[in-house]
């Protein structure tokens, strides 16, 4: 809690401003110095930690949901070097919502979308954002790869499946070239509390994807 504070009170003072994900699909004009906070996996402490100080900021975010998982906590990591923690159940959420925040889907169950079959990848991406959407009565718009795992088949399950963007984990800076379904993110940790090493960061992965695509 305390390295987020940090760094988000550093993007208010330097003036960045908070925008929806639908926002990014606007001109460029619209977006100076801005940044899309992004969450995944819907835990409780977004809500009871994060939802303070984004408050205090006048910030905004999104948090990515494990449809089938509300409620209860990520098995998906379990015997990796992690704490189950509990996930934001229904209710909660929805206070999550009233706070100005969006939700965006993260699949049914967390599965390795690269390593499943086609059909299994579709069910967990068409399910989870039917599901979400009829438990909330809301459009979601906005997807997250678990684990960031995918190809150009699951990219295109997403698009049809109707989603307007989806986040990886690949640590980058997104700028107007960057496709909609592919957007980069930047982790939130100590070294994004300096910025020559977050800037250093973000350019390494950014010519390490460029040499990939060649």
């Amino acid at each position: 809690p305390k390295i987020f504070s940090v760094a988000v009170g550093k993007l208010k003072r330097a003036g960045a401003r908070s925008l929806h994900l639908d926002e990014v699909l606007e001109p460029p004009r619209t977006q100076a110095k801005g940044f899309v906070l992004t969450f995944d996996d819907g835990f409780v402490s977004a809500l009871e930690h994060a939802g303070p100080v984004l408050a205090d900021l006048g910030f905004k975010a999104i948090n990515f949901l494990v449809a089938d998982r509300l409620g209860m906590r990520n098995e998906w990591d379990a015997g990796v070097d992690h704490t189950m923690e509990p996930l934001m159940d229904a209710a909660q959420v929805r206070d999550w919502l009233s706070l100005g925040h969006e939700i965006g889907a993260h699949t049914l169950t967390h599965p390795h979308l690269d390593q499943v079959s086609l059909a299994q990848a579709r069910e967990e991406i068409c399910a989870s954002k039917k599901k979400l959407e009829d438990t909330f009565g809301r459009e979601v718009r906005h997807f997250a790869y678990p684990y960031g795992g995918l190809t150009p088949a699951v990219s295109d399950l997403v698009r049809e499946a109707g989603f307007a963007t989806a986040c990886t984990i690949v640590e980058d800076l997104a700028g107007p070239e960057t496709p909609p379904l592919l957007l980069p993110r930047l982790n939130v940790d100590r070294e994004f509390l300096n910025p020559a090493k977050a800037l250093r960061r973000a350019l390494f992965a950014r010519a390490r994807r460029q040499r990939f695509r060649k």
